[in-house]
């Protein structure tokens, strides 16, 4: 699996600013936070909705953390379905990068650095 867009240098920062524990905590709120995926579809009203509240929260938190493309897809996710656009091949990469970011948190909870920090 190609590993997701991480930056480490963000992650010292965070763990310089607040201890590697409490950041390990943040990973674990994202990791609950992107558990499920986003759906496949959204062209129904309230799913849009729900998909773009998800996606507004996640895009904060993924920037945060040091998840640029994580991030990055999901402020496209939430401005394609402003636009009332089809985002059906934009859920598809936010999902291949969700399940990238899923497994680096979880190498990097059972002990294991980040990326680039070995």
């Amino acid at each position: 699996m190609i590993p997701p867009s991480f930056d480490p240098a963000i992650y010292r920062k965070l763990c310089a600013a607040v201890t590697e524990a409490k950041v390990l905590r943040f990973f674990g709120m994202l990791k609950g936070e992107i558990h499920e995926g986003f759906g496949e579809q959204a062209g129904d009203a309230d799913i849009q909705r729900l998909i773009t509240a998800r996606v507004h929260r996640v895009a904060s938190t993924a920037g945060m953390l040091g998840f640029p493309v994580l991030s990055a897809l999901c402020r496209d996710v939430e401005q394609t379905l402003s636009r009332h656009e089809d985002v059906a091949d934009l859920l598809a990469e936010l999902e291949l990068e969700r399940l990238r970011v899923l497994a680096l948190i979880a190498d990097v909870e059972s002990g294991n650095p980040p990326p680039q920090m070995s």
